[in-house]
């Protein structure tokens, strides 16, 4: 037989971190752009975000250059998607 963990448990477990933004820097709306289909206002905020320095952890990095490579797919622009991939091999 097999006990089922409570659910509250299971949610501390997954919510770590309290809002997204505490994952990465204002990471709440970019995921809000980037549900609404707004590919190029999603690929402006990661730009924004870039030249000003606000990444500052690995993972900030990685999600922001996701949505970027996702932005692009979206948008029909494989050569820059393929080309921020292959950023992260560096």
């Amino acid at each position: 037989m097999t006990s089922k963990k409570p659910l509250s448990s299971i949610i501390a477990l997954t919510n770590q971190f309290g809002t997204l933004s505490d994952l990465a820097h204002k990471f709440a709306s970019l995921e809000d752009l980037a549900n609404r289909d707004l590919c190029q206002s999603t690929l402006n905020k990661v730009s924004r975000t870039h030249s000003f320095s606000l990444l500052t952890n690995p993972y900030d990095h990685l999600l922001y250059h996701t949505y970027n490579i996702l932005a692009f797919s979206k948008l029909y622009c494989f050569t820059d998607s393929s080309n921020e991939l292959y950023t992260l091999n560096n």
